[in-house]
Parts: structure tokens; C-alpha cells; sequence
């Protein structure tokens, strides 16, 4: 840490992770135990429609989703479907629904990106399974392209969401 400007003392975010033995631990706890909290995501859910919505843990299960967004569910196999649904396991299964995205492979690599720095990040349990499972999935054939990555980076790089 170092002072900012005015006097403001700054980090880099990831000095802040559990993952790194900082931060406080909460024990997690299910939707359904969360009362009002869950009455709020609940109602967060509903005025999203008729658009879809779901609510998704750290672990990308989503507890809950709105009307329009189980009709994404038809078509995957019952192995995919099996509560709570698995948002990455959903999309990016070679039996899942990486036919609907656009560029598939784009969103492969936006999405190991992001897994491979979580871990570190949250220390959540599972991740790394999680991880694994999607990489021994084959890329996606699809518009994925060495540019299209590249394009994805730097997009990413602009707004600071690397």
C-alpha cells in the first residue's frame, strides 16, 4: 500500500483477496436461508422480464432465474439441468448451448480467463474442479479468431477489466 492522491491510501485490488489470507470469511449460506435478500433477488428477477434474468453464486450455480430464462434450459440434457444450474457448465458443454453464442470461443477464453485468476482472488472451494471440467472440453468451433481475441483483450485492456 502507498499513499494516493489527497492523502488516500491505495492497492492493488488483489492484495485485498481471501484467497491471499486477507479479507473476512462468511460462511456461505443457501437463497433460500437469506429472507428479505431473497425476496429482493427474487423481485430483482421478476422486473427483469420478459428478459431473461438469473442470479449466479461465485461458483456460476444460479439459485433462481426468472421466467425467460428457463426457457434457455430446453433442449440441454438432464445432466446439465440438474439444480442448481451450472451457468458455465450450461454454455460452454459441448452438448450445452455454446450453438447459441455468437462466438463461442471468444467466450471460452473470456471465461478461463477469468476462472484461472479467481481462485487466488476468493478462495472458494470448487473452482478449481470447475476449471479443470471446462478446459477438457473441446474449443468450440465457431467465429473464434486470433483477432477476435485480440479484440476482446484490448476492449478489456481500455476499460481496466483485465
Amino acid at each position: 500500500m502507498d499513499g494516493g492522491p489527497r492523502g488516500q491510501v491505495t492497492a492493488e485490488p488483489r492484495e485485498f483477496g481471501v484467497g491471499r489470507g486477507r479479507g473476512w470469511r462468511h460462511p456461505e449460506r443457501s437463497l433460500a436461508d437469506l429472507g428479505a435478500a431473497r425476496a429482493a433477488v427474487d423481485a430483482v428477477l421478476a422486473g427483469h422480464g420478459p428478459s431473461p434474468a438469473l442470479a449466479v453464486s461465485v461458483r456460476r450455480a444460479s439459485p433462481a432465474a426468472n421466467d425467460a430464462a428457463t426457457a434457455f434450459q430446453d433442449g440441454l440434457p438432464p445432466s446439465l439441468c440438474t439444480p442448481p444450474l451450472n451457468v458455465l457448465r450450461a454454455t460452454l458443454h459441448p452438448a450445452g448451448l455454446s450453438w447459441r453464442l455468437r462466438d463461442p470461443g471468444q467466450w471460452r477464453e473470456h471465461v478461463l480467463r477469468r476462472l484461472r485468476r479467481q481462485p487466488a482472488r476468493t478462495a472458494t472451494e470448487g473452482l478449481a474442479e470447475l476449471l479443470a471440467e471446462i478446459e477438457s472440453h473441446p474449443a468450440p468451433a465457431g467465429r473464434a479468431t486470433e483477432r477476435g481475441t485480440a479484440t476482446w483483450s484490448s476492449r478489456c485492456s481500455r476499460h481496466g477489466l483485465r
